[in-house]
Protein backbone atom coordinates (compact mmCIF):
# COMPACT_ATOMS: atom_id res chain seq x y z
CA UNK A 1 0.00 0.00 0.00
CA UNK A 2 1.26 3.17 -1.09
CA UNK A 3 1.65 6.56 0.59
CA UNK A 4 -1.03 7.78 -1.53
CA UNK A 5 -3.38 5.36 -0.90
CA UNK A 6 -2.89 5.69 2.81
CA UNK A 7 -3.64 9.13 2.42
CA UNK A 8 -6.52 8.63 0.85
CA UNK A 9 -7.90 6.26 3.58
CA UNK A 10 -6.60 8.96 6.35
CA UNK A 11 -9.14 11.68 4.51
CA UNK A 12 -12.46 9.59 5.42
CA UNK A 13 -14.96 10.25 7.46
CA UNK A 14 -13.98 8.49 10.97
CA UNK A 15 -17.21 5.99 11.00
CA UNK A 16 -16.37 4.67 7.84
CA UNK A 17 -12.57 4.27 9.43
CA UNK A 18 -13.73 2.46 11.84
CA UNK A 19 -15.98 0.54 10.13
CA UNK A 20 -13.20 -0.58 7.42
CA UNK A 21 -10.60 -1.07 10.43
CA UNK A 22 -12.38 -3.27 12.65
CA UNK A 23 -13.32 -5.29 9.58
CA UNK A 24 -10.02 -6.02 8.44
CA UNK A 25 -9.00 -6.64 12.07
CA UNK A 26 -11.56 -9.30 12.37
CA UNK A 27 -10.58 -10.86 8.60
CA UNK A 28 -7.17 -11.17 9.67
CA UNK A 29 -8.59 -12.71 13.12
CA UNK A 30 -11.34 -15.05 11.61
CA UNK A 31 -8.88 -16.55 9.10
CA UNK A 32 -4.81 -16.89 10.59
CA UNK A 33 -3.21 -18.87 9.65
CA UNK A 34 -5.30 -20.10 6.54
CA UNK A 35 -5.40 -16.86 4.75
CA UNK A 36 -2.29 -17.67 2.14
CA UNK A 37 -4.43 -18.59 -0.86
CA UNK A 38 -7.02 -15.66 -0.23
CA UNK A 39 -6.91 -13.67 -3.21
CA UNK A 40 -7.04 -9.72 -2.97
CA UNK A 41 -10.85 -9.86 -3.97
CA UNK A 42 -11.61 -11.78 -0.69
CA UNK A 43 -9.97 -9.68 1.37
CA UNK A 44 -11.89 -6.89 0.29
CA UNK A 45 -15.31 -8.92 0.50
CA UNK A 46 -14.06 -10.47 3.94
CA UNK A 47 -13.32 -7.19 5.19
CA UNK A 48 -16.39 -5.44 4.55
CA UNK A 49 -18.40 -8.41 5.40
CA UNK A 50 -17.14 -7.71 9.09
CA UNK A 51 -17.26 -4.59 9.21
CA UNK A 52 -20.96 -4.47 8.34
CA UNK A 53 -20.59 -5.55 12.67
CA UNK A 54 -19.00 -2.62 13.14
CA UNK A 55 -21.50 -0.33 11.41
CA UNK A 56 -24.43 -2.12 12.71
CA UNK A 57 -22.59 -1.71 16.24
CA UNK A 58 -22.29 2.13 15.72
CA UNK A 59 -25.76 2.41 14.38
CA UNK A 60 -26.84 1.20 17.62
CA UNK A 61 -24.81 3.21 20.27
CA UNK A 62 -25.26 6.70 18.94
CA UNK A 63 -25.52 7.77 22.91
CA UNK A 64 -22.21 6.93 23.18
CA UNK A 65 -19.24 9.15 23.01
CA UNK A 66 -17.10 8.67 20.87
CA UNK A 67 -14.14 6.39 22.16
CA UNK A 68 -16.44 4.33 23.63
CA UNK A 69 -18.42 3.90 20.05
CA UNK A 70 -15.16 2.77 18.47
CA UNK A 71 -14.27 0.34 21.01
CA UNK A 72 -17.42 -1.57 21.00
CA UNK A 73 -17.54 -1.69 16.71
CA UNK A 74 -13.90 -3.03 17.23
CA UNK A 75 -14.64 -5.53 19.92
CA UNK A 76 -18.31 -6.81 17.76
CA UNK A 77 -16.14 -7.43 14.67
CA UNK A 78 -13.30 -9.24 16.12
CA UNK A 79 -15.95 -11.56 18.38
CA UNK A 80 -17.92 -11.58 15.18
CA UNK A 81 -14.86 -13.25 13.23
CA UNK A 82 -13.82 -15.59 16.13
CA UNK A 83 -17.46 -17.29 16.17
CA UNK A 84 -17.19 -17.23 12.52
CA UNK A 85 -13.82 -19.42 12.50
CA UNK A 86 -14.85 -21.23 15.78
CA UNK A 87 -18.56 -21.98 14.96
CA UNK A 88 -19.51 -20.42 11.41
CA UNK A 89 -17.33 -22.21 8.79
CA UNK A 90 -17.96 -25.59 10.75
CA UNK A 91 -21.69 -25.03 11.21
CA UNK A 92 -22.08 -24.21 7.13
CA UNK A 93 -20.49 -27.17 6.09
CA UNK A 94 -21.92 -29.31 8.31
CA UNK A 95 -25.30 -27.99 6.74
CA UNK A 96 -24.26 -28.32 3.35
CA UNK A 97 -23.26 -32.04 3.41
CA UNK A 98 -26.30 -32.80 5.77
CA UNK A 99 -28.65 -31.26 3.03
CA UNK A 100 -26.48 -33.04 0.55
CA UNK A 101 -26.33 -29.68 -1.34
CA UNK A 102 -22.22 -29.45 -1.94
CA UNK A 103 -19.60 -31.70 -0.24
CA UNK A 104 -17.06 -29.47 -1.31
CA UNK A 105 -15.57 -26.63 1.29
CA UNK A 106 -13.19 -24.63 -1.13
CA UNK A 107 -10.40 -25.39 0.33
CA UNK A 108 -7.05 -25.97 -1.86
CA UNK A 109 -5.74 -28.87 -0.25
CA UNK A 110 -5.40 -31.79 2.15
CA UNK A 111 -3.12 -30.29 4.33
CA UNK A 112 -4.59 -27.01 4.51
CA UNK A 113 -7.62 -28.58 5.45
CA UNK A 114 -6.11 -30.67 8.15
CA UNK A 115 -3.95 -27.23 9.54
CA UNK A 116 -7.60 -25.35 9.83
CA UNK A 117 -8.36 -28.16 12.18
CA UNK A 118 -9.13 -27.20 16.01
CA UNK A 119 -11.65 -29.61 17.04
CA UNK A 120 -9.71 -32.98 16.88
CA UNK A 121 -6.90 -33.01 19.38
CA UNK A 122 -3.78 -35.13 17.92
CA UNK A 123 -2.62 -37.87 19.78
CA UNK A 124 0.68 -39.23 17.99
CA UNK A 125 2.59 -37.97 14.55
CA UNK A 126 4.33 -40.00 12.24
CA UNK A 127 7.28 -38.51 9.65
CA UNK A 128 8.74 -40.71 7.26
CA UNK A 129 11.29 -38.81 5.50
CA UNK A 130 13.03 -39.77 1.96
CA UNK A 131 15.94 -42.14 3.18
CA UNK A 132 13.76 -44.30 4.86
CA UNK A 133 13.99 -42.97 8.19
CA UNK A 134 10.72 -42.22 10.29
CA UNK A 135 10.54 -40.09 13.13
CA UNK A 136 7.60 -40.32 15.97
CA UNK A 137 6.11 -37.84 18.66
CA UNK A 138 4.82 -40.76 20.84
CA UNK A 139 2.90 -38.45 22.86
CA UNK A 140 1.44 -35.18 21.92
CA UNK A 141 0.36 -34.06 24.99
CA UNK A 142 3.57 -34.25 27.26
CA UNK A 143 4.67 -31.82 24.39
CA UNK A 144 1.97 -29.56 24.10
CA UNK A 145 2.67 -27.06 26.30
CA UNK A 146 6.30 -26.66 24.49
CA UNK A 147 7.69 -23.60 22.38
CA UNK A 148 6.32 -24.59 19.10
CA UNK A 149 3.96 -27.60 20.56
CA UNK A 150 2.63 -29.95 19.95
CA UNK A 151 4.45 -29.41 16.03
CA UNK A 152 4.27 -27.63 13.17
CA UNK A 153 3.30 -28.30 9.89
CA UNK A 154 4.31 -26.10 6.84
CA UNK A 155 1.58 -24.88 4.27
CA UNK A 156 4.62 -26.35 2.02
CA UNK A 157 4.71 -29.43 4.12
CA UNK A 158 7.78 -28.83 6.39
CA UNK A 159 7.93 -30.36 9.67
CA UNK A 160 8.84 -28.84 13.26
CA UNK A 161 8.06 -31.86 15.76
CA UNK A 162 9.23 -33.05 18.99
CA UNK A 163 10.50 -36.41 17.68
CA UNK A 164 11.11 -38.74 21.00
CA UNK A 165 11.22 -42.11 18.71
CA UNK A 166 13.55 -42.68 15.72
CA UNK A 167 13.52 -45.83 13.19
CA UNK A 168 16.15 -46.80 10.27
CA UNK A 169 14.86 -48.41 7.93
CA UNK A 170 14.14 -52.17 8.56
CA UNK A 171 15.10 -51.62 11.93
CA UNK A 172 12.89 -51.26 15.54
CA UNK A 173 12.11 -47.63 16.99
CA UNK A 174 14.36 -46.24 19.52
CA UNK A 175 14.07 -43.89 22.06
CA UNK A 176 16.12 -40.70 21.15
CA UNK A 177 18.05 -39.14 23.90
CA UNK A 178 17.77 -35.82 25.38
CA UNK A 179 14.23 -34.53 23.95
CA UNK A 180 13.10 -32.56 27.09
CA UNK A 181 15.94 -32.74 29.56
CA UNK A 182 15.56 -29.91 32.77
CA UNK A 183 18.70 -28.10 32.66
CA UNK A 184 19.19 -27.64 28.76
CA UNK A 185 15.38 -27.48 27.73
CA UNK A 186 13.24 -29.17 24.76
CA UNK A 187 14.98 -30.27 21.63
CA UNK A 188 12.93 -29.77 18.72
CA UNK A 189 13.34 -31.34 15.55
CA UNK A 190 12.90 -29.58 11.70
CA UNK A 191 12.72 -31.51 8.92
CA UNK A 192 12.31 -29.70 5.29
CA UNK A 193 9.52 -30.31 3.08
CA UNK A 194 11.90 -32.09 0.21
CA UNK A 195 12.80 -34.39 2.89
CA UNK A 196 9.21 -35.49 3.81
CA UNK A 197 7.48 -38.55 2.02
CA UNK A 198 4.66 -39.24 4.80
CA UNK A 199 2.99 -37.73 7.28
CA UNK A 200 0.89 -39.63 9.84
CA UNK A 201 -1.43 -38.10 12.43
CA UNK A 202 -3.26 -40.22 15.33
CA UNK A 203 -6.14 -38.24 16.68
CA UNK A 204 -8.30 -38.67 19.88
CA UNK A 205 -11.72 -40.86 18.86
CA UNK A 206 -14.39 -38.50 18.74
CA UNK A 207 -17.58 -39.58 20.68
CA UNK A 208 -19.10 -42.58 19.44
CA UNK A 209 -22.82 -41.91 17.66
CA UNK A 210 -24.76 -44.76 16.44
CA UNK A 211 -26.22 -45.29 12.75
CA UNK A 212 -29.39 -44.65 13.90
CA UNK A 213 -28.66 -41.63 16.15
CA UNK A 214 -26.93 -39.79 13.33
CA UNK A 215 -29.73 -40.68 10.84
CA UNK A 216 -32.03 -38.94 13.17
CA UNK A 217 -29.95 -35.60 12.91
CA UNK A 218 -29.76 -35.95 9.41
CA UNK A 219 -33.71 -36.26 9.02
CA UNK A 220 -34.53 -33.64 11.87
CA UNK A 221 -31.93 -31.29 9.69
CA UNK A 222 -33.52 -31.53 6.25
CA UNK A 223 -36.87 -31.49 8.03
CA UNK A 224 -36.14 -28.24 9.32
CA UNK A 225 -34.56 -27.00 6.18
CA UNK A 226 -37.90 -27.99 3.73
CA UNK A 227 -39.96 -26.27 6.30
CA UNK A 228 -37.87 -22.45 5.69
CA UNK A 229 -38.05 -23.25 1.88
CA UNK A 230 -41.60 -23.52 1.95
CA UNK A 231 -42.12 -20.72 4.63
CA UNK A 232 -40.46 -18.90 1.91
CA UNK A 233 -42.26 -20.04 -1.21
CA UNK A 234 -45.39 -19.09 0.62
CA UNK A 235 -44.32 -15.57 1.95
CA UNK A 236 -43.44 -14.86 -1.77
CA UNK A 237 -46.54 -16.18 -2.97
Amino acid sequence: MDADVISKLAKLPWDFQTVLGSGYLAYLLAYVGIRHNHKPVDAVFLTVAFGLVAMISLWLTPMLVFPARVAIALVASLLAGVIWRKLGRTALRALLRTTRYSWADETISAMDHLQENDRHHPRQLCVETTDGYTYFCTNTEMVGHLPFGPYIIGSNGDVLMYADQSQAPDAEPVPVDGVIDQEWGANITYIPANQVRRIAIRFAPSRATSSAEAAGWTARARGVVAWTLHRLAKAVE
